[in-house]
């Protein structure tokens, strides 16, 4: 018992012993592909002969001969089996009872020198009938005819239903429909044959009736129920009275597989009592005779001779069954049935078929001997002892052994050596055990390995690869090969990913495929790179690197969409057709996207148009805002590559005043564009505001440092105009600042208006001046005490002039300040301004009168509009306009006319202006009266209108300035018709008659001229 163990021991190291294992599967057809059939570690006995380790080293494979193995896949390392397509039982087993598909797997198992031969496991796999055929007829329409005097209970055959389906999927029962009584029906079963009977249950009467026609429907017994039909025309003849009838039920024969084409196999024998016509026979196949059949055989009509017509083949099929059937030629024939069988006759026509794994294999010079080499499989289609094979080698070197089954094993008889052969080529020879054998052969090279030496060299040390984004996970991104020098065991290379940060990529250890691990989107990750190390099979192994960098390639999978929900324009009114109103903007993650913009629904196709490929609004007609002044629609941008990509968007388009001018700038401006701020005046405090005339349009102007901020002190808000400090400033930065400030429309940047603002930037003079500062301050004073002497010295000349010419310019210079001048031919266009700014000049002297007077009629107020047009104050019932009023000059004038002193102006007085087409004065409504305020000089009223005129206008406007200690209310000369002074509408006092002389009078005159280049008015 010891030796017995000892050499079951033995035989087990050398690779010899094995168990045979086999294994049933049972699967319904029509799955999916990819269905799991089962586990053949853990469906089969293999797990009881291995142990856990072991397990873990067998790798499996499927025989690679014959059609069966293309329709199922195994996993190399789980040994879990699936379909590898729709499996039909009605395809792969037709008119089969059981579908058997078998083929073998060959199990190796892993160990120091490669892998070797651990067992085979042969397994079958029966497909499951499932219910997806409905039962058909030969035919959809049958005629049958019967003679008139049959007797009730007799039958006439016709043909039954044919189920593809087996058990209870196939054809289960009939119906007659209508069923009129005359006719039953039942299913006759003759040597395994099914026939449906029609049984007569009723006398038949030709002269009654001669025809008669319903429909046979066959059901199945599936879930859910299947049927077919045939309609059954009956036709009622005059009585043939004997059946044909076989002289046997069954005809049986056996032919070799090797027959010659068109040798008659068997005679068709039948008889007829009747005579003539009624007893003429003729053989046919049974109208239920699979077609596969009639391929195979066929028959004589007459002789009833059954030929091969198509070569046989006993490994293909080893016995046929149908039915023929012989019909007399009466007028109503008479037709009998009987069934053929023909066994195949098996004879040695093949010869053993040899399969090996591979045409070559590696073996190590330092194997021993009885190491494994290789194995094969060897086949015969044959039958009994012509499938007996026997096979041998002719090399000394090596020598064969049966395994398992139809497996055989190549193992070394002698050692080999590398130095001397480096390859074998090693011819195997099968013999079958057949009369005459039948014998095969085939060749596979064996390479002997050399010991290790080299490392394996990738190309490139450094390699570029492409792989599409969303690709699928384990999707192959490239072949990584190294190549080794060494000869063959030592140069098998092994790859394996190493320094991969990002978890992409896995190799196969054996091939080098590189596959990546999980979908990658390209707007996330456009590249990754990671390290493949190359290690050959040699000992000790050698090694080497490549580092491999995946580019991404982009797909069109990101959907554009519009950088806004909402995008608004300006258009201005009344340009011409094709005008560009903007452009939308949308945004695609791809790489280089191409986007299509298009203009959604009618509402506002009449009037624009977007471009395709831009973007572009542009204009299809000109745009009048007063007929329109806002249009809303909606956009919508798709990809070119993939339009269900796409995005919308509203639109609205405002028609604006036309701008092709510049907003003017109102403040500050010429004569008023000075301001001091204190060095150490707070960061972020506002130093003025700029305005413009464009009130109603604010967020359609914009603002601009031009220059002469560069150290970036200030700062100036471009939608409002604000200008604030930004940057804190030091003693030695006061000084002066000149900035030039530009104001434009958004959408005319070109067309600017510019105004100069002077920053004057104040400190305290604590620091000591050098000698050097001292002497430049004596020149000053003496050149400055020079300059005051000589113009003394002019203006006492001067005064002594104008003393000689004030007695003759007197009285002209009273009249021409009493004229009052209307503003003619101006046509009203709408409201402007409800405040108007007056700069006041510094006084001058009262005792000047002359002077005063020729000041106060060079005075005017500039009143600046849009560069292309002039602008005019027109007045009502209150006349008010801008004045540069100067209080000097209008007190010394009246008071050289009336007697005032100066005291009287240096109070807080009223002007009131003199009606345009009145002589007298008229007082103002106390919502309109003006006060003068020397700090501000602001003159405001709500009847001021602007009006706008093509040339420049000049306008004269009386003036009384009533002190305010005598009265507020100025008084006009009385009309010759009344008495009493005017009543005061807001004190209820009347002046007294002898006060109207302390009002003054006097004319102002102001002008409307064109506006300064940049913007700004003197």
């Amino acid at each position: 018992m010891k030796n017995l163990v000892l050499f079951v021991t033995l035989l087990s190291s050398l690779g010899v012993f094995c168990a045979d294992v086999s294994k049933v599967f049972m699967i319904n057809e029509e799955q999916r592909s990819g269905t799991i059939v089962g586990d053949l570690m853990q469906d089969t006995d293999l797990h009881t002969l291995v142990t856990t380790e072991e397990a873990a080293r067998l790798k499996y494979e499927m025989s690679k001969q014959g059609t069966t193995v293309a329709k199922f896949k195994l996993d190399a390392n789980s040994s879990t089996l699936r379909t590898a397509e729709v499996l039909d039982r009605d395809t792969e087993c037709a008119g089969k009872e059981n579908c058997k598909l078998n083929f073998d797997v060959t199990v190796y198992e892993l160990k120091s020198g490669g892998y070797d031969l651990h067992s085979i496991v042969r397994l079958t796999v029966i497909l499951l009938d499932i219910n997806d055929n409905p039962p058909e007829f030969p035919q959809g329409f049958v005629s049958l005819s019967l003679r008139e005097n049959i007797q009730i209970g007799e039958m006439i055959l016709t043909n039954p239903a044919h189920d593809l389906d087996t058990a209870n999927n196939s054809v289960q029962s009939y119906i007659m429909t209508p069923d009129e009584g005359v006719f039953e029906l039942k299913e006759v079963t003759d040597g395994g044959n099914k026939d449906l009977g029609i049984v007569i249950k009723a006398n038949i009467d030709r002269e009654e009736r001669d025809t008669y026609q319903f429909v046979i429907v066959a059901k199945d017994g599936g879930n859910p129920q299947k049927t077919g039909s045939m309609t059954v025309n009956i036709q009622v003849l005059d009585e043939n009275d004997n059946r044909p009838v076989f002289t046997n039920s069954t005809f049986e024969v056996t032919v070799a597989e090797d027959l010659a084409l068109d040798s008659s196999i068997l005679k068709l024998r039948a008889e007829d009592s009747d005579i003539g016509a009624n007893g003429a026979l003729s053989f046919h196949f049974s109208s239920r005779t699979n077609e596969n059949i009639k391929k195979y055989f066929s028959i004589e009509e007459k002789s009833g001779d059954v030929k091969v017509i198509k070569k046989l083949d006993y490994e293909e099929e080893e016995q046929y069954r149908f039915v023929v059937m012989v019909k007399d030629n009466g007028t109503s024939p008479y037709s009998s049935q009987a069934e053929v069988i023909v066994h195949i006759g098996d004879v040695n026509d093949n010869a053993p078929y040899i399969t090996a794994t591979s045409s070559s294999f590696d073996v190590s010079e330092d194997a021993d001997v009885d190491s494994f080499v290789a194995s094969f499989k060897v086949t015969d289609r044959d039958s009994n002892e012509n499938r007996e094979v026997n096979c041998s080698t002719s090399d000394e070197h090596f020598y064969i052994s049966k395994f398992s089954f139809d497996y055989y094993k190549i193992f070394l008889s002698m050692k080999l050596d590398y130095e001397e052969t480096k390859s074998y080529s090693v011819n195997i020879t099968c013999a079958d055990s057949g009369q005459i054998p039948k014998v095969n052969s085939t060749t596979f090279t064996v390479n002997v390995l050399d010991f290790n030496d080299n490392s394996p060299v990738f190309p490139r040390e450094n390699v570029t690869a492409h792989i599409t984004e969303n690709n699928h996970p384990g999707e192959i991104i490239m072949t990584l090969t190294a190549i080794d020098k060494d000869g063959e065991g030592n140069n098998d290379v092994s790859y394996a990913v190493i320094e991969d940060s990002l978890d992409m990529a896995e190799i196969n250890i054996l091939t080098g495929e590189i596959r990546v691990k999980r979908r990658i989107n390209r707007e996330q990750i456009n590249k990754f790179s990671f390290r493949v190390e190359a290690r050959d099979s040699g000992s000790p192994a050698q090694r080497s690197f490549a580092t491999v960098t995946v580019i991404v390639d982009d797909v069109n999978d990101e959907a554009p969409e519009f950088t806004k929900p909402h995008f608004e324009f300006d258009v201005p009114e009344g340009r011409p057709v094709s005008m560009s109103v903007g452009t939308l903007s949308a945004t695609d993650a791809d790489a280089l996207p191409k986007l299509l913009f298009y203009l959604i629904g009618d509402e506002a196709s009449d009037a624009f148009s977007v471009s395709t490929t831009t973007g572009e609004i542009i204009t299809r007609k000109k745009l009048d805002r007063f007929v329109k002044n806002k249009y809303d629609f909606s956009v919508m941008v798709m990809d070119e590559g993939n339009i269900s990509f796409n995005d919308t968007a509203n639109v609205t388009v405002y028609v604006i005043e036309d701008r092709a001018v510049p907003p003017t700038i109102l403040y500050p401006m010429k004569g008023n564009n000075s301001i001091r701020i204190p060095f150490d005046m707070d960061i972020g405090r506002a130093i003025l505001a700029v305005k413009t005339d464009t009130k109603t349009n604010t967020r359609h102007a914009r603002f601009l440092i031009e220059h002469g901020n560069e150290e970036n002190f200030f700062k100036l808000d471009e939608n409002f105009g604000n200008l604030t400090l930004v940057k804190a400033m030091r003693l030695k930065d006061a000084g002066l600042y000149k900035l030039l400030i530009s104001t434009y429309y958004e959408n005319n940047p070109g067309q600017k208006s510019f105004v100069t603002v002077d920053i004057i930037v104040t400190g305290s003079d604590v620091e000591e001046e050098d000698g050097n500062s001292y002497i430049v301050i004596v020149i000053i004073i003496v050149c400055v005490t020079v300059i005051l002497a000589g113009a003394i010295l002019l203006a006492i000349c001067m005064m002594k002039r104008v003393d000689r010419e004030r007695k003759e310019s007197k009285k002209r210079k009273k009249e021409e300040l009493e004229k009052v001048y209307h503003v003619d031919s101006i046509e009203k266009l709408a409201a402007a301004s409800d405040e108007v700014h007056v700069m006041v000049k510094p006084q001058l002297s009262f005792r000047d009168e002359k002077h005063s007077q020729k000041k106060l009629q060079k005075e005017k107020v500039d009143v600046t509009s849009q560069p292309v047009q002039k602008k005019i104050v027109q007045f009502a019932d209150q006349p008010v306009t801008k004045v540069e009023d100067d209080i000097s000059n209008l007190s010394a004038e009246a008071d050289s006319g009336h007697g005032g002193s100066e005291e009287d102006f240096n109070s807080n007085g009223r002007f009131v202006f003199l009606h345009s087409d009145s002589d007298s004065s008229q007082q103002l409504s106390p919502s309109e009266s003006f006060d003068f305020r020397p700090e501000t000089s602001i003159l405001s009223s709500s009847s001021l209108r602007e009006w706008m005129v093509e040339t420049p206008r000049r306008v004269n406007l009386p003036v009384t300035y009533v002190p305010s200690e005598r009265s507020y209310t100025p008084v006009r000369e009385p009309h010759p018709t009344e008495t009493a002074p005017p009543h005061h509408p807001s004190t209820s006092q009347r002046v007294p008659p002898t006060r109207k002389s302390s009002a003054r009078n006097k004319s102002v005159r102001f002008s409307v001229d064109e506006p300064d280049v940049d913007g700004s008015s003197i």
